[in-house]
């Protein structure tokens, strides 16, 4: 098969594809942000050549950008496109796919931002819905990231396409080597009010902190965003003056920095809002219409997870996650993780063992069954 990949805002999709086309025959090709060319070379390393890479500027201009994407999907015959991440371009993307005959598949991070996404009086709104409604016409089928929202889809009986899940996660899960001398709670992912409570992880930083006599490492593994971002750096350099060993950074962490901090944690922490509206004031809800990328921060390095106890998990890492109703009882829970070293241990090992269903070959297999199947669905009169 001849594959077009659209992915601009993701590098932690676009890598785990080239890993699983690697293994597969499929000439691919990927239209993706100029900001991943240096972590792609660094990370793909010799296998970079296996792809073809066309890049393109986030900030480009409406007519530039139609034109490079109207050349990329028109100047070849693709059996199969795959929108994985649409960002607010989606009219646009209609009108560069709509006359080709390759099979479409969207990836759908939001459920009901794609599905559910209401008529408005604001145009670019407006200009945004008619181009969901057009591609949801368009698609032969859709990718999911939790097996949970695949089941809301066909409960709710959004569509009668086919929906898959495809983890975007390979494990890199070593053994646990044991309780460090100085363990690591690490909360990967932006610092934004809209996706989590970090009023929330810094108190439960204080009392965990002198709890265990300091001898803990808290790590904020993303980038501030807007005033609230910047508000919580500076209330963590408060507690860095009182002795806390916080590590946060100001701005986006690279790639392979970003993984060495979750490699070396202990226990990752997922600070959930429930409800969240991120895209044109459309609600979501965690692990139902919408999945956060620190579940796959876990299996790819096999941490265990502290939760929030609403969240729906993948039922794979259901035994490694901690989960609590409230500030204290994360910080006793937590607490319990840190200072008890059976427990400690024992989780610590199901986590690694609830990440080994997640290997390349599971991927591997998970893709292709994919693309077999839409294959088969499309010859059918």
């Amino acid at each position: 098969m001849k594959i077009a990949i659209y992915e601009p805002i993701h590098l932690d999709w676009v890598l785990p594809y080239c890993e699983f086309f690697s293994h597969l025959s499929h000439d691919v090709s990927f239209f993706t942000s100029d900001a991943f060319e240096a972590d792609l070379k660094t990370v793909l390393g010799a296998n970079y050549s296996r792809f073809t890479f066309y890049y393109f500027r986030l900030d480009e201009s409406r007519h530039v950008f139609r034109h490079k994407i109207k050349h990329f999907f028109l100047s070849q015959s693709w059996d199969v496109i795959i929108l994985n991440s649409i960002d607010f371009r989606h009219l646009l993307l209609f009108e560069a796919i709509r006359s080709g005959t390759a099979t479409v598949l969207i990836n759908v991070h939001d459920i009901n931002n794609f599905f559910r996404s209401p008529l408005s009086p604001h145009p670019r709104k407006l200009v945004r819905t008619i181009g969901k409604r057009l591609l949801l016409k368009k698609a032969g089928g859709f990718i999911v990231n939790a097996n949970a929202m695949r089941d809301y889809i066909l409960s709710n009986q959004l569509t009668t396409k086919p929906v898959y899940w495809l983890p975007p996660v390979i494990t890199r899960a070593k053994p646990p080597a044991g309780r460090p001398e100085v363990p690591v709670l690490t909360v990967p992912g932006s610092i934004d009010e809209k996706r989590r409570d970090y009023h929330l992880v810094l108190q439960v930083f204080q009392k965990l902190a002198k709890a265990l006599s300091y001898k803990i490492r808290f790590v904020l593994a993303g980038r501030p965003v807007g005033a609230y971002g910047e508000t919580i750096l500076a209330k963590a350099r408060e507690q860095q003056r009182k002795g806390i060993a916080i590590t946060f950074y100001t701005d986006e962490i690279p790639e392979a920095t970003f993984q060495d901090l979750i490699s070396r944690s202990s226990l990752l922490w997922s600070p959930l809002c429930k409800s969240t509206a991120i895209h044109d004031a459309i609600k979501e809800t965690y692990g139902q219409t919408k999945v956060s990328g620190n579940m796959y921060d876990a299996i790819r390095h096999g941490k265990p997870l502290l939760v929030p106890d609403w969240l729906t998990v993948p039922n794979e890492l259901g035994s490694s996650c901690i989960r609590y109703a409230s500030a204290n009882e994360a910080f006793d829970l937590a607490s319990q993780f840190f200072l008890g070293d059976e427990y400690f241990l024992r989780l610590s090992n199901e986590a690694f063992l609830n990440a080994q269903n997640f290997s390349l070959e599971r991927g591997i297999a998970t893709l292709n069954q994919m693309l077999t199947g839409l294959a088969a669905a499309n010859s059918r009169p």
